[in-house]
Order: C-alpha cells, then sequence, then structure tokens
C-alpha cells in the first residue's frame, strides 16, 4: 500500500496529521485514511481501511459501495474525540 501525508488538519479542537493510502490485489482496492495526533508523550492514530472488490468479477452483485458515505464513519468518530487529563 503506497501512502501519501496531507497537510495538517483541525477537527474538534484537535490538531494533527491526515495520510492517505490506496492499494490493488487480485480484484480488490484497499483505500485507506488515517489521522495522527499527539498531547505530550501521547500519541493517538486511528484508521480506517476500505476493502472494495470489482463487482463485475462475482456472480452475485454485492450492495453498491459507497465510498463517501463509508469514510464519513472515520471523520464522525474524530469530530466526538478530545484529550481528557492524565
Amino acid at each position: 500500500m503506497s501512502w501519501r501525508l496531507s497537510l495538517s488538519v483541525f477537527l474538534s479542537a484537535v490538531r494533527g496529521l491526515r495520510a492517505v493510502g490506496s492499494g490493488v490485489a487480485a480484484g480488490s482496492t484497499y483505500d485507506s485514511v488515517s489521522y495522527s495526533t499527539t498531547n505530550g508523550p501521547l500519541c493517538l492514530s486511528l484508521t480506517l481501511v476500505l476493502h472494495s472488490v470489482n463487482a463485475g468479477a462475482l456472480q452475485t452483485q454485492p450492495p453498491a459501495f459507497d465510498k463517501e458515505q463509508e469514510s464519513a464513519v472515520l471523520v464522525a468518530i474524530i469530530s466526538t474525540f478530545k484529550w481528557t487529563g492524565r
């Protein structure tokens, strides 16, 4: 899987980095997005990997894949994150 780092992001009062990656294998596609942040000596990284297949290669068609809708799950989780006291 190849990764590329994007610019700094700001989600829910937490500043961090966003990296995206993608890869392919035998009729499958893997897309990933990772958000990372630090707080003192602590580091937090949340990653979502979306695995989709070439539906034309299957006898039974799977449900339609909506990458944007599936990716929104991680953004929803991160938008509720906040550091608490240690």
